[in-house]
């Protein structure tokens, strides 16, 4: 997102995996999406840590083409509705509430937020997930599926 605020920031790269339970990638997608960056809001964080991604917005894909492939895989994949998981995801839903409102009534109610697994491991395990710090979607999610993998190995020997 270019920000933290859906009322005002958009979504300009989207990162999708899908895995089986035990999480091995069944099935990748990203794309960065194209917006007019003359009209964009951008949070300073963004334009320091993400400068080359913004360079792709521009050229990026349609935003109606994306969420069209969004659908097609959560119709190949998911009889019902979909789970969204990840870390901190309660943020990526309400920008998909806002910008994406028929994509998000494919979402289950339930989501399962990863960082909720590192404040109950921190807290009785002390346990400290270093997560490589890239920001990019796809990176993200699989720094998101390292952490919950090495939180379930550790419960099953605790």
């Amino acid at each position: 997102m270019t920000g933290l605020d859906p009322e005002v920031d958009k979504i300009i790269e989207v990162g999708v995996i899908v895995t089986d339970f035990d999480f091995n990638e069944v099935e990748t997608y990203e794309a960065v999406i194209k917006q007019d960056l003359d009209s964009l809001t951008l949070d300073p964080w963004i334009t320091e840590n993400l400068a080359d991604l913004l360079t792709k917005v521009p050229t990026g894909k349609d935003e109606q083409e994306v969420i069209a492939e969004l659908n097609k895989i959560c119709e190949k994949h998911f009889d019902g509705p979909v789970i969204l998981a990840g870390n901190s995801i309660h943020q990526d839903r309400r920008f998909i509430r806002k910008w994406w409102p028929d994509f998000e009534r494919k979402l289950h109610y339930r989501m399962l937020d990863v960082s909720s697994f590192k404040v109950w491991m921190m807290g009785k395990h002390g346990t400290v997930f270093h997560k490589p710090e890239q920001h990019r979607a796809l990176e993200d999610i699989r720094g998101s599926i390292q952490e919950l993998k090495q939180y379930v190995e550790q419960t099953k020997l605790n």
